[in-house]
């Protein structure tokens, strides 16, 4: 367990940061128009979206007073007009784009993933440019194939739940990076250690960290980490931005894997989607925004 010494003010200010984990990108292909109307069980949390387009959204009440079922059901009536591929975090796509950019003319990967993803209008590949990105996941596909880098994937190991492939993937491409914080804890992820997480006590007089955290277990109103360097165990406001990296999981691991597996579901992702965009001449659209309010 490391201990380094931290002035007061470095505290304050470093116990207010909150960075919520990067959200994933939705590759989203409508094959037909969104009903007119709500399904009577879905109506007491489903708004109209842009003015005249019909683009159903849910709203935030749901999760608040809402059935648990009401999410799925949703997706499942969306599902009736739209296929949806979830791709990898915003931010591992952006760093991957960024290491690929040469001067001059970018190339249709670094154009296809710009910061409009994040954005409430999303990123829309046309059908003209569909083809030119398959062929273009293809190399970049290849150029991981060759890197001797190795990534992490989260395993979301709760009891009774049987998940399959990774939770969610982290590629050392671009550097560390603070996936992260909230109430005085950092996690971190680092291309030699993995995940790493750091905890400011109240006293301000030093931070605790653990390296190469393995293995998470969230049991109530504590969160149990085991690690290389040993065990740390949080409780309360200090274990809200460990549930949010796996959501919903009360147990998950994290463990070395092969760069090319990191990537695995965003280059199937956007291969499938714009195969079967560019099969009924439709476009794609690339956004983190999920269809909620």
């Amino acid at each position: 367990m490391l201990t380094v010494s931290r002035t007061r003010t470095e505290y304050v200010v470093a116990a207010t940061l909150s960075v919520v984990p990067s959200a994933e990108v939705l590759a989203i292909v409508r094959f037909d128009d969104p009903p007119a109307q709500v399904p009577d069980e879905l109506a007491a949390y489903v708004v109209a979206g842009l003015e005249g387009t019909h683009d159903w959204l849910l709203t935030d009440d749901v999760l608040a007073f809402g059935d648990p079922t009401v999410p799925q059901r949703f997706g499942e009536w969306r599902s009736t007009w739209e296929r949806t591929w979830i791709l990898d975090a915003y931010s591992g796509l952006s760093r991957l784009s960024a290491s690929l950019v040469v001067p001059g003319e970018p190339k249709p990967f670094e154009r296809t993933i710009s910061d409009s993803i994040d954005t409430d209008a999303g990123r829309i590949l046309p059908p003209d440019l569909l083809a030119a990105t398959i062929d273009e996941v293809g190399r970049v596909n290849e150029l991981v194939l060759r890197s001797e880098l190795d990534g992490f994937g989260f395993i979301d190991a709760t009891p009774g739940q049987r998940a399959a492939g990774m939770a969610r993937t982290w590629s050392p491409i671009g550097g560390d990076e603070l996936l992260a914080a909230h109430g005085g804890v950092y996690v971190h992820m680092r291309s030699r250690d993995g995940m790493c997480v750091e905890v400011l006590p109240e006293d301000a007089t030093s931070v605790a960290s653990l390296s190469g955290v393995d293995r998470v277990e969230l049991h109530g109103d504590e969160v149990l980490l085991v690690g290389a360097d040993g065990r740390l165990l949080l409780g309360g406001e200090q274990t809200h931005c460990l549930a949010w990296i796996v959501p919903g999981a009360t147990k998950w691991r994290v463990r070395r894997i092969p760069h090319a597996v990191v990537w695995a579901r965003t280059f199937t992702g956007l291969r499938e989607s714009c195969e079967y965009a560019l099969s009924i001449g439709r476009p794609v659209l690339l956004t983190t925004r999920r269809p909620f309010v």
